[in-house]
């Protein structure tokens, strides 16, 4: 219902969480040109398709792996797939082996998973903790805006974007940068 009072779709909510996940990624690694997103199947994964599209858009070397026991299921994540897709991505199933990249993003799962991680997405987890060097993890942007927005009634698209550039001034502790790997 927040939403609604606010008077934007839940895409447009992904696709604003996913911009502004590329944009922290440009300032804080511009040097990364060539990006791996770890999608889930929710719309925590449905923004890392957004940043993946838009990361591709600004010229990176991108590819976007998932969880083969886990395609998109949302409504939201499946368009966001869709798009990237159109854009001319490519979704890979994880094959138990993490592709050379500059630079990593978790969009596997949001801050709002509530069950244990298991089959190709645990995988996923495990291997980039164990190998990797950088990994972004993404929070669950949306919930909190809309929970931020105390009066959503009446709320503009100014107001919306203020509180996007608020929650992004937190993401310094939200965001993992994992030590180098031996």
């Amino acid at each position: 219902r927040a939403l609604e009072a606010l008077g934007i779709s839940a895409y447009e909510l992904m696709g604003r969480a996913g911009a502004a996940a590329w944009a922290r990624v440009q300032r804080r690694w511009p040097e990364a040109r060539r990006i791996v997103v770890a999608c889930g199947p929710g719309n925590n994964g449905g923004d890392g398709y957004v940043l993946a599209r838009l990361a591709r858009a600004a010229g990176r070397d991108v590819l976007v792996i998932m969880p083969g026991d886990s395609p998109p299921t949302s409504a939201e994540c499946k368009r966001a797939a869709g798009d990237w897709r159109a854009a001319g991505g490519i979704a890979n199933p994880f094959d138990g082996v993490l592709p050379p990249a500059d630079l990593y993003v978790d969009a596997l799962f949001g801050i709002g998973l509530s069950r244990a991680v298991s089959g190709s997405a645990q995988a996923i987890i495990e291997r980039m903790q164990r190998e990797v060097a950088r990994v972004v993890n993404l929070p669950e942007v949306k919930q909190r805006l809309v929970e931020q927005s105390a009066d959503p009634v009446g709320s503009s698209s100014e107001e919306l974007d203020r509180v996007v550039k608020a929650e992004l001034k937190t993401w310094a502790a939200v965001i993992r940068v994992a030590g180098i790997k031996p």
